[in-house]
């Protein structure tokens, strides 16, 4: 029994260990790109909503009984998804950072300011697109009552 043991350095807290440093790293390596795909939903969706949204108003019987507040409301959701796409946008826009790759410790702290530029221009658009639906839900509401 000992001679099959020999063999075997591993033991299950290692590998318990080895599997959480490999999430970790795969989490690190995954993480612009997972920021750059839920952009990319936020674009697509705040897109199509725009478009039927708009033809929804242009084709509807609102636009002479509409008062200032009225129209706020109605206009409100199609300014929000575009300042949503915008945030949504700037992700992917290019930035200049300076590193030095032969320090670890400057390229960490640049990966840091790339992951915490995408990751809060993403936060925005996606509380501006959250705040849009309640635009969206009081413009309804005012349609049809």
């Amino acid at each position: 029994m000992n001679e099959k043991n020999q063999g075997n350095t591993s033991s299950p807290l290692n590998d318990v260990m080895e599997f959480w440093m490999n999430q970790g790293k795969g989490m690190i390596k995954e993480s612009i790109k997972s920021i750059e795909d839920a952009a990319k939903q936020i674009i697509v969706v705040a897109g199509i909503l725009e478009g039927i949204y708009f033809h929804a108003i242009t084709y509807s019987d609102i636009r002479g009984s509409l008062t200032t507040i009225h129209g706020i409301f109605y206009l409100a959701p199609l300014a929000l998804w575009l300042i949503s796409i915008f945030f949504a946008i700037r992700i992917f826009s290019p930035r200049v950072y300076e590193t030095n790759i032969a320090s670890s410790r400057e390229s960490k702290e640049t990966f840091t300011k790339v992951v915490e530029h995408k990751h809060r221009n993403l936060r925005i658009s996606q509380k501006i697109l959250v705040v849009s639906f309640a635009f969206l839900f009081i413009a309804m509401l005012i349609y049809l009552f």
